[in-house]
């Protein structure tokens, strides 16, 4: 996953956000509608049901060649949450924390394989490319799933940095 794409919030219709999602999935537009589990007494039964966390809302991760004319003309989708024109942006990190915290199991699956790759608290690391090339710091903790934040010694001082994971070699 990409940090550098900003997300974005849309507004779905009522109970059209998994089609939304598929219909994205279609045209290779990355989304998230962020799901979790829960025990009803349904016909008598307990039942485990699944329902979202933002009815009507699904976050979409826009790239340079997503038209936001088609997004907005997808099956499901009413249009962007806006602030006057603007479609309002999401922070990555807070998508990638709802991931990281969504009750569906591949999902689940998807992000601890991302994090199951970095490098343990601790461990040495060397900053192979970026503002801090050719440095070596040390692991502290994952920023979501595509940035980590390092401590490294500068000015004789140890000072906490957060970088791309792309940018590190371990």
């Amino acid at each position: 996953m990409d940090n550098s794409m900003p997300w974005h919030l849309l507004y779905c219709k009522a109970r059209n956000e998994k089609r939304a999602e598929m219909h994205l999935a279609n045209q290779g537009v990355v989304s998230f509608f962020p799901v979790f589990s829960s025990e009803r007494i349904l016909r008598g039964k307990k039942t485990k049901v699944i329902e979202p966390v933002f009815p009507n809302y699904l976050f979409v991760k826009m790239t340079e060649q997503t038209s936001f004319t088609s997004i907005r003309s997808t099956r499901g989708v009413s249009d962007f949450v806006r602030v006057g024109n603007t479609p309002v942006k999401v922070p990555a990190n807070l998508v990638y924390q709802l991931m990281s915290r969504s009750d569906t199991d591949e999902l689940n699956e998807a992000v601890s394989q991302q994090l199951c790759l970095l490098p343990k608290i601790g461990d040495k690391v060397w900053i192979k490319d970026g503002p801090y090339r050719g440095l070596d710091a040390i692991y502290q903790k994952a920023d979501g799933l595509e940035r980590s934040i390092l401590l490294i010694n500068l000015l004789h001082q140890e000072v906490e940095i957060c970088v791309e994971n792309a940018e590190l070699a371990f």
